[in-house]
């Protein structure tokens, strides 16, 4: 059983104590967590109106003023999360959830059980060690599959590929872009500002990459 796999419960209990202590309107609420009879437990802001990945295959290409809406309010939520020294290492699709409030979506990132703690990084090494790459293949950066994920631009890049998704309609190759970078072909006609915040965001060299989630994207739609 996984609660009874050491590392398990460490990652559990973390995710549990990041996400409460996180007071951000972007970021999936915590009310509880802790044990009780030998069985751990994460109480969370229930968000019935599903993910964003279900919503993107609902949806097929979404309006640019949307998809840059959204995007804009995760990076919100990973601002905050940055702010109090937390890295996501995770950001897709499906740990975005979405919530509908007087005609329009609200995004909550959720997930923050592999995020990395900048405060604790040698911990936070130690709890994904033995060579192990975390986070999801198709929305890893370059440094990330290297092995280098407790920095933000990895959560930037994240969101570049979830906003070339939105704009598309098309999921990135299951194997990621590694170091060739994604393709911008494809892509329906969109303005200057918003092609260059994709560039941006998806730089395969992370030192010429946008560098903090402080993005706006206002003029962008």
């Amino acid at each position: 059983m996984y609660a009874d796999d050491p590392d398990f419960r460490e990652r559990f209990s973390r995710e549990a104590r990041l996400l409460a202590s996180l007071d951000s309107p972007q970021v999936v609420q915590v009310y509880a967590h802790g044990e009780e009879d030998g069985y751990l437990y994460i109480a969370t802001q229930l968000i019935p109106d599903g993910d964003l990945g279900q919503m993107v295959g609902r949806w097929g290409p979404a309006p640019q003023g949307k998809a840059v809406d959204l995007i804009a309010q995760v990076a919100g939520g990973l601002s905050d999360a940055h702010a109090a020294g937390l890295v996501h290492r995770d950001i897709k699709p499906s740990n975005i959830m979405l919530e509908s409030s007087a005609g329009r979506e609200v995004a909550k990132v959720l997930d923050f059980g592999i995020s990395a703690d900048l405060a604790e990084t040698g911990r936070s090494q130690d709890l994904t060690a033995m060579g192990t790459v975390i986070g999801t293949a198709q929305y890893m950066s370059p440094e990330q599959a290297a092995g280098i994920s407790d920095v933000a631009t990895v959560d930037i890049w994240a969101m570049g590929v979830v906003l070339l998704e939105m704009l598309t309609g098309r999921p990135p190759p299951k194997a990621g872009w590694g170091l060739r970078g994604p393709s911008l072909e494809g892509l329906p006609p969109i303005p200057a500002e918003l092609q260059a915040l994709l560039e941006g965001m998806l730089q395969t060299d992370s030192t010429l990459r946008i560098q903090s989630c402080l993005l706006y994207t206002s003029d962008a739609a």
